[in-house]
């Protein structure tokens, strides 16, 4: 392992690292102007993802001016990462991070971290499309192929010369950095805050250390004992007349967008869906992505074998707070309700191990339909004692034990019992519940499925034995009997008035949709990888016909179904008047093709898809109950 000398200590010394960074980012936020509270959040939503990290030994470091490894060309860049190099092969650029096709890369403040920040950057792109004169293909570190290195370039300082003469129009009159911050990317959310203020304080660094601004309130600083907000002006007009960022760097103003997978986009007349996550999502997606593959399913077999989920796997996949950063500030998390970001996230998560994603999320089962459908008094009371603490069970009791079980017709009944309800039926498939502090019991009340809260303890509700599956068997499922079960009219969610149940039955079907599609990867790609690696009479696998015909069908259908799910998601996020029917539309599609896959995959295998030792024959029983398993997962 080789990087660059000034990426040295970020992987020798990871944690002293991240203890100077943490401190340098609490003095950031502060003169930025971020009030206590919020201070406290980012700090805490900041080291979320860090602390998986550790350090490493490295075996070399290298100042990559004028070096070459073989064929291979190197070349530093600093802006985005301190160390940051782009590679060069004959025609062909690795550009990582330093240069990607739809977005312009993150920039902070080198203030936090040193040979980073926006002066650095535009110095590094304007010295590689010197350096990399006749390349013809780049490839970023995600997103498309960039076949116009030069004219993405322009773009990308475009983006910066359009922000700073917007910085520069703002400071006329004196603003923090947080100011400047919502001035420029308007109402944000979770992980975001954190990269707009940051984008922000780097527009700001990057213009006062040319001059071009002052600091306003300067003698209030000189005379606090410690660290206040900074207020900024402009200086331009001492300096010379407006348009001096376009001019600058050469460039008129350009029109940056932001995007996620299934928003869409408006370009003229034209409209177009964008697939490219944003930030937030991906740093999420990333940690749950390496929790599954490294945490998650090296222990599914054993999990399954002994019918338990370690508590401390699950406990770490908490801690990823996928929950908490779908609850606002106001109840506890730190983010905002989006379907698409549960989406992704969930796929990731099942394509470690169904069960153990099941159990991992069993709590939203409890607080997202309270954050949907509650009134603000129970979204008060009930939600920040689940997101504030560790993982404790909480849950919900959807499905019933009938073969024609209809989530919009259930059998269990509720009926005005004075103030209160009184609620008789049964259930099954209720993860938790013999050790529950709360759950929601659904039932319908005037032909109507409606949700109650019923808080542990309460009289009426019997918990059976554990019920035993063909697949899931480390998720404790448990038959619960609802037996003259009376509440208060307050816990009816949304209280007197009800509520729709629709919204809460599509952010199950697309957990579940999601879920089908993350473990039917993980059976696809095992499946492909055996097949390309197995020799069966001096040839591969995958190069018999029919096994390259299922895999390839295999294939479209997780892509089709992938891509149905999230526009789905984005549907429901946006509103969209026919949202909860292609939610349907996409849980319906997962059910059959998770059968498929993971069938298939046994198949592929032969004999050795049947033996317990490959995790197919388990991918294979849990892709059976995914068309059961309606009311176990929600985004």
């Amino acid at each position: 392992i080789g990087v660059h000398e000034l990426d040295l200590r970020n992987l020798t010394n990871y944690e002293e690292r991240l203890t100077v960074v943490s401190r340098r980012l609490q003095g950031f936020l502060v003169e930025a102007g971020v009030g206590e509270a919020n201070r406290r959040k980012l700090s805490e939503l900041y080291m979320v993802n860090k602390t998986l990290f550790r350090s490493v030994e490295i075996d070399f470091t290298y100042e990559a001016s004028g070096m070459r490894l073989g064929p291979f060309e190197f070349f530093h860049v600093p802006g985005h990462c301190a160390g940051h190099v782009v590679i060069r092969l004959d025609e062909t650029l690795f550009s990582g991070d330093h240069v990607l096709n739809h977005i312009s890369p993150h920039q902070s403040p080198e203030s936090l971290t040193l040979y980073t920040g926006l002066g650095h950057y535009l110095r590094s792109l304007d010295e590689l499309q010197a350096w990399a004169q006749g390349v013809s293909l780049t490839l970023g570190g995600h997103g498309a192929p960039i076949e116009r290195l030069a004219g993405r370039l322009d773009e990308i300082r475009a983006v910066h010369a359009d922000r700073l003469e917007q910085v520069l129009d703002m400071l006329e009159k004196p603003l923090t950095i947080e100011e400047i911050s919502r001035a420029l990317f308007g109402e944000v959310h979770g992980y975001n805050v954190l990269l707009a203020l940051e984008e922000a304080g780097a527009h700001v660094e990057h213009l006062y250390q040319r001059g071009l601004l002052a600091i306003h309130n300067l003698e209030e600083i000189e005379r606090a004992d410690g660290p206040l907000p900074t207020r900024y002006r402009s200086l331009r007009g001492a300096v010379g007349s407006g348009g001096w960022a376009a001019s600058r760097i050469g460039f008129s103003r350009g029109k940056p967008r932001s995007s996620m997978p299934g928003q869409r986009m408006s370009e003229g007349e034209e409209t177009m869906y964008s697939f490219e996550p944003t930030e937030e999502q991906k740093m999420l997606i990333d940690a749950i992505g390496r929790y599954a593959q490294n945490d998650l399913r090296p222990k599914a077999h054993d999990a399954e074998e002994e019918a338990q989920l370690p508590p401390a796997l699950r406990e770490k996949g908490w801690e990823l707070g996928l929950l908490q950063a779908s609850i606002p500030e106001a109840y506890g998390g730190f983010g905002e309700r989006s379907a698409v970001t549960g989406v992704l996230a969930v796929e990731e998560m099942a394509y470690g191990d169904l069960a153990g994603a099941f159990a991992i999320l069993a709590p939203g089962l409890y607080v997202i339909p309270i954050l949907l459908a509650g009134s603000e008094a129970q979204k008060q009371e009930y939600i920040p004692p689940v997101i504030e603490a560790e993982w404790k069970p909480y849950t919900a009791a959807l499905i019933e034990p009938a073969f024609d079980f209809d989530a919009n017709a259930l059998r269990t009944t509720a009926r005005m019992d004075g103030d209160g309800y009184l609620l008789e039926g049964e259930k099954v498939y209720v993860p938790f519940a013999n050790e529950a502090e709360a759950m929601i019991v659904y039932a319908s009340l005037e032909g109507k499925t409606q949700g109650f809260i019923v808080p542990k303890g309460t009289p009426g509700v019997e918990v059976g034995e554990r019920q035993g599956l063909m697949g899931v068997n480390s998720l404790p499922l448990f038959k619960v009997s609802i037996k003259e079960l009376r509440l208060p009219g307050e816990n009816r969610l949304g209280e007197a008035e009800g509520h729709d149940f629709a919204p809460i039955l599509a952010a199950s079907q697309l957990a579940i949709a999601a879920m089908g599609v993350g473990l039917s990867r993980a059976a696809f790609e095992y499946a492909r990888d055996y097949a390309k690696d197995r020799d069966v009479f001096g040839v591969k696998v995958a190069q018999k016909q029919a096994i390259a015909f299922m895999l390839a069908e295999m294939a479209t259908e997780i892509e089709a179904i992938r891509l149905l799910t999230w526009e789905a998601a984005w549907m429901l996020d946006t509103d969209k008047p026919e949202a909860y029917k292609h939610a349907y539309l996409a849980h319906s599609g997962a059910t059959d093709m998770s059968m498929m896959v993971t069938d298939r995959a046994v198949q592929i295998l032969g004999g050795h898809g049947y033996i317990r030792e490959h995790p197919v024959e388990l991918w294979m029983r849990n892709g059976r109950g995914i068309p059961a398993f309606t009311g176990l997962a929600m985004v």
